[in-house]
């Protein structure tokens, strides 16, 4: 399986290419997928997606739709809607110099 948005460089060029074409984000984490389930809370400490990369390109097009938060699938849902809250203060911390 070849998933862009976990590759470095990748993940914000595939984005980019669709430029004013994306109006709305489903976002969520990944992990590799032969073993450990899928749709995690953004940012999950064992995630693998290029969020930094993602957030860049969607800066680059100049994005202003919505950003829609996957919650889980009901294994841990008050630990699931923490991660997702906590997810901008998260994304700073990790990407910010």
């Amino acid at each position: 399986m070849n998933n862009p948005f976990v590759q470095k460089e990748e993940a914000r060029q595939t984005l980019a290419q669709c430029d004013a074409r994306v109006f709305h984000l489903h976002l969520h984490e990944s992990f590799n997928l032969e073993q450990k389930a899928d749709h995690q809370p953004p940012l999950h400490e064992e995630g693998i997606i290029e969020w930094g990369e993602i957030f860049e390109a969607l800066k680059d097009i100049g994005y202003k739709g919505e950003l829609i938060f996957e919650d889980g699938r009901g294994e841990n849902p008050a630990e699931w809607i923490r991660m997702t809250a906590a997810f901008p203060q998260a994304f700073v911390q990790r990407y910010s110099s």
